[in-house]
């Protein structure tokens, strides 16, 4: 299994769970995700990104790119050109996989599994060699197919773009968390919460089209509010995942924001790219680093 894949994990999960539309979603005028932040003479851009994208995305805004030009180095949530697959793959198979002997029948409902078989079947994926993977493992591989067949790419996906182009142009490039957090987010779940996970990304199957396409209408015109109220319905919708929300999301803002400006007090400028919805609330990272001092400006 792709390291991608787990990295698209949060972005599926957003669209698996937010499975109707509590509102009108209002046509506004359309804007960048992209912050400039400034302390002291530190300077820094702050690019929120969606992990997965199609053709439609592109070409981006010029001051996506004067940004990127501007700024010595890139930071990303994980740099995935740059990670030992053998060692990530061990990793995977230690977390995210049960000892011989053992399945995923002996960890959930036989309710859950009825549904996990079906969903499993009408996807074309075959259950038989799939149940020896953990709850997580399977709703991630289920997410990764309802991308797929949305219609999004994750090698368009907007972080990605800018990784690429930073390794072709030299650039300076640190990561924000790494690979092995994020999996941690996922493999250090209980038994009941991977079960209420998988569960989030098989009751959406008629609207995760839809939604996908909200979220990339939310970043495409940088509408902070609709973005806010996809990740809204889905802590609604779900209410069991709450605790797993704040490890997804509002802890993961913290530690970023920390992170950030540990890498910006050392001199420099830097181009920070992160998920979109962490950017959004008064827990988000925008809202974190003006707490911290900075002042900020939308580009």
């Amino acid at each position: 299994m792709k390291i991608r894949m787990l990295i698209l994990a949060f972005v599926v999960l957003l669209a698996g769970c937010a499975h109707h539309q509590q509102k009108t979603d209002v046509l506004k005028p359309a804007q960048s995700m992209l912050w400039s932040m400034e302390k002291d003479g530190v300077k820094i851009f702050l690019l929120g990104s969606i992990h997965a994208a199609n053709e439609d995305m592109y070409p981006l805004t010029t001051s996506l790119y004067t940004a990127y030009d501007e700024s010595d180095t890139i930071g990303v949530e994980i740099d995935i050109l740059n990670i030992d697959q053998a060692a990530l793959q061990k990793l995977i198979m230690e977390t995210g996989m049960y000892k011989e002997g053992d399945n995923i029948e002996n960890h959930i409902s036989p309710e859950t599994v009825d549904k996990t078989k079906k969903a499993l079947l009408g996807l074309e994926l075959p259950y038989g060699p799939m149940k020896v993977y953990k709850p997580w493992m399977i709703g991630v591989a289920i997410s990764q197919v309802k991308i797929s067949k949305s219609g999004m790419d994750p090698s368009l996906g907007i972080d990605l773009h800018f990784l690429q182009k930073a390794v072709g142009d030299k650039k300076k490039i640190v990561e924000l968390e790494g690979s092995e957090f994020q999996i941690g987010l996922f493999s250090g779940l209980s038994d009941k919460e991977q079960e209420d996970f998988l569960l989030s990304t098989l009751m959406s199957d008629d609207t995760t089209e839809d939604v996908l396409k909200r979220l990339r209408h939310a970043w495409k015109t940088g509408d902070l509010e609709l973005l806010g109220n996809i990740v809204e319905e889905s802590v609604k919708d779900f209410p069991e995942l709450k605790d797993f929300y704040d490890k997804l999301i509002g802890k993961r803002n913290v530690n970023m924001k920390n992170t950030m400006i540990e890498f910006a007090s050392e001199g420099g400028k830097f181009f920070f790219i992160v998920g979109a919805a962490h950017l959004v609330g008064e827990d988000g990272i925008i809202a974190l680093m003006e707490k911290e001092g900075f002042t900020s400006k939308r580009q």
